[in-house]
Formats: C-alpha cells, sequence, structure tokens
C-alpha cells in the first residue's frame, strides 16, 4: 500500500513526512532537513503554491475568474 507521504513527495516533487514526525526530529536535525526542501505539511505547500499561481493569473488577467469557453 503506497503511503499518503509518498503519493504528496511524488506530487509535489520533494519529500514529505506526515507533520506528526517532526515532533520526533531533534532541533539540529529539522533546520537540515527544511535547508534539503523538508515538506512538514503537503497540504499546506499545497495551498501555498496553489495561491501563488492564482496570484500570477489575477496578476495577468485582473480577476480570478475562470476563463469561458470563449477564451476571454
Amino acid at each position: 500500500m503506497v503511503e499518503r507521504a509518498e503519493v504528496w513527495a511524488a506530487v509535489l516533487g520533494r519529500p514529505a513526512w506526515p507533520s506528526h514526525w517532526a515532533e520526533g526530529i531533534r532541533h539540529i536535525q529539522q533546520p537540515v532537513l527544511e535547508a534539503l526542501g523538508m515538506v512538514w505539511s503537503a497540504w499546506d505547500t499545497a495551498w501555498v503554491d496553489g495561491r501563488a499561481v492564482a496570484q500570477e493569473w489575477a496578476a495577468v488577467h485582473g480577476h480570478l475568474l475562470a476563463p469561458t469557453a470563449r477564451g476571454t
């Protein structure tokens, strides 16, 4: 069975651990893992990435409305 962390790691293209695992990591190890791109919360990372895409769309198009069939 594939773990959720493995699925998110594949989607995000970087390691992802369940956030409760981070509680057991020593304070010295955590900054090192974060420097390597460790994702502690895949949901939070997906939200931030999605928000950045929405902001880029709004900057280009002036709104966040979904495109219609006519391409407007």
